[in-house]
């Protein structure tokens, strides 16, 4: 708090931040507060459930919520959108959130008795809420342990492309609809993000972007042991 009330957070201020120290910023999608909460399928809400500042950060990484749990008069069921995590796009419609991660579900007045995430209160007591402030920390766990675990170190941008791409392995199919509540999805454990079964592999590849240079996928390799009816070819 500050001056009897909260501190606004802009989003330059984040992309400066971000710029000057080589951080990167974990911002939680945020919290849709007027009942009826959004059902699923969702309810068209018009842009009053949109990602506001700061979570319409470019380069920050979005993170919304998923419901872990349901009953009979919860508005979602366990594993969809939470009816609260406000959604995408972000600006220039970039995917926001990027990522999501579980925040706990609520009925349609913003209850979520037996259906919230359970933590502990200023008293060290037991507590049950709902939010994208529980998501967020989660995300930004697995964030740092990415990063900490590549050898020889390795980009911001690595660690993220990392984490999208397990999620969206980890989600199959991208929904478009869906992609604009929980972004690509659930990341895997950390071991999974940085590793893969025998048989598979992921290519990658980071480079500087010029505006002035044509860029072109080329073909992979593919050994002709590996090749078969077909599949493999270029």
């Amino acid at each position: 708090m500050k001056n009897g009330g909260p501190v606004q957070t802009r989003t330059a201020d984040l992309l400066r931040l971000q710029d000057e120290h080589g951080v990167t910023f974990i911002v939680a999608a945020g919290n849709y507060r007027q009942p009826p909460f959004r059902g699923w399928p969702p309810d068209d809400l018009g842009d009053d459930d949109r990602v506001c500042a700061p979570a319409d950060s470019l380069r920050a990484i979005v993170v919304g919520s998923v419901a872990h749990r349901d009953h009979s008069s919860s508005r979602v069921k366990s594993g969809q959108p939470s009816p609260f995590s406000r959604r995408g796009p972000g600006p220039l419609y970039l995917p926001k959130p990027e990522l999501s991660h579980l925040g706990g579900n609520c009925n349609a007045a913003g209850t979520s008795s037996q259906i919230g995430e359970l933590s502990l209160d200023g008293k060290g007591s037991v507590a049950e809420d709902i939010g994208t402030s529980f998501a967020a920390p989660v995300i930004s766990t697995l964030f740092a342990n990415v990063g900490h675990r590549i050898h020889g170190g390795g980009s911001r941008l690595l660690s993220c492309a990392l984490l999208v791409h397990s999620a969206a392995l980890k989600s199959g199919k991208i929904d478009p609809t869906l992609l604009r509540y929980q972004g690509f999805g659930i990341p895997a454990d950390v071991d999974v993000v940085l590793g893969c079964d025998p048989w598979q592999c992921t290519l990658i590849f980071e480079l500087v972007i010029r505006p002035t240079v044509a860029y072109e996928k080329a073909s992979f390799p593919m050994p002709c042991c590996l090749s078969r009816r077909g599949y493999g070819q270029g």
